[in-house]
């Protein structure tokens, strides 16, 4: 893979039946609207054909004829995609670096069954190690097993966080794989609702306290098994973002994908969330210097140097990197620039943020446009309930 890519991984775990089939097909077919992409200025698409085609058979299927799409049981998914401008000057399309977005799950049943084969162990195993590969991950809150278990809700929650954890000692030594610790692993762990139209009245700040009330020690517990897998355990956030999603309103026989919650916040924080905690996190001296170093240096994965590359001409930082010292002008001055420059925009009014977005589009600026976009999105998202951030870092 080039350097000129930027390649940026989720992985999600839901037990059996949590929707992540359903959530990624919505995600999909919203982002291919026209009237969404024309608004966004972006593109959202499969790098295999076979698998937009896919997606947007589900997303057609549930938008058309009110019918679900059927869950994937026993497989693991990994879907791969890029985001394009939809329009920019001619020539620049092959000179631009590209990004990729990759979505991982785990399949639900692997959570509450052994494997029947040394064959199926190796496939977990293997599904795993290429899990941990990502910078954030989802895990999933069943809407619909709350309401099965109202009233009870402890039971459920501290069942999912026990199995999850349970999972992981599981395979521990298949992904360690003869390592000590591992230096890429999520370290970004977000606790979502899904099926959220099924509990139209909780917000995220309720689902928080919920897990808190009933599933504290559970959560601590899965944060400890985390930390013992990853080196420089102190740089872990787990259980300290939450989101409320909902894929679609399903009600009475009927699909209304209109009605969506909290989805257009999912690539935004995938994306905006690590590069201020990796700067923040090596800032404090608790992420080891050799895991930046090596992250920033990495083939394929470098999303700091790719935004950066687009930016020095840009009316956020003109010329802002010949003007760092000299010891920061490399990989981590341009990664300190992009988060400086993250934090001016979060200090923005909504409206400005707007304003921005739109005159970066006019311009062709693309990554000044896409982070534009994606702090927007995650402000609207924290107005409106969806997303919560740590108090750490928000």
């Amino acid at each position: 893979m080039a350097d000129s890519q930027l390649h940026q991984q989720i992985a999600v775990f839901g037990q059996a039946g949590s929707g992540k089939t359903v959530l990624l097909s919505s995600l999909y077919g919203h982002l291919n609207e026209q009237s969404v992409v024309d608004s966004n200025g972006y593109r959202f698409l499969a790098q295999e054909s076979t698998d937009g085609n896919r997606l947007l058979q589900r997303y057609y299927g549930m938008k058309e004829k009110n019918v679900a799409p059927a869950a994937d049981k026993f497989v693991s998914s990994k879907y791969d995609f890029k985001l394009m401008p939809i329009s920019e000057p001619l020539g620049e399309r092959s000179k631009r670096p590209r990004i990729h977005i990759t979505w991982r799950d785990y399949p639900g049943e692997w959570f509450e069954s052994k494997p029947l084969s040394e064959m199926e162990k190796e496939d977990r195993s293997a599904t795993f190690r290429e899990l941990v590969k990502s910078d954030v991950a989802l895990v999933l809150i069943d809407g619909q097993k709350l309401l099965d278990y109202e009233g009870d809700e402890a039971r459920y929650l501290k069942s999912l966080f026990t199995t999850l954890r349970n999972m992981l000692l599981t395979v521990r030594e298949e992904i360690l794989d003869g390592y000590e610790q591992l230096g890429q692993f999520p370290r970004i762990w977000v606790i979502a609702l899904s099926k959220a139209d099924l509990l139209p009245e909780m917000t995220v700040h309720d689902l928080q306290k919920m897990i808190i009330l009933h599933a504290a020690d559970e959560l601590n517990g899965l944060r400890q098994v985390l930390a013992d897998l990853v080196e420089g355990d102190k740089a872990l956030s787990v259980g300290e973002d939450y989101a409320v999603l909902s894929s679609a309103k399903f009600a009475h026989g009927e699909i209304d994908v209109e009605q969506q919650k909290g989805l257009k916040a999912i690539l935004p924080l995938a994306t905006i969330f690590p590069i201020e905690r990796y700067q923040r996190w090596a800032k404090l001296r608790i992420l080891p210097a050799a895991l930046l170093d090596e992250k920033l240096a990495k083939a394929g994965v470098s999303l700091i140097m790719t935004l950066a590359s687009g930016l020095n001409e840009t009316s956020f930082a003109p010329n802002l990197l010949e003007k760092l010292p000299r010891r920061l002008a490399g990989k981590r001055g341009k990664a300190q620039l992009i988060e400086r420059i993250i934090q001016e925009l979060a200090g923005l009014a909504v409206p400005m943020l707007e304003e921005k977005r739109q005159k970066a589009l006019e311009k062709h600026n693309f990554y000044e446009m896409l982070l534009s976009d994606f702090v927007l999105k995650i402000r609207k998202s924290i107005e409106d309930g969806c997303l919560k951030r740590s108090p750490q870092w928000g």
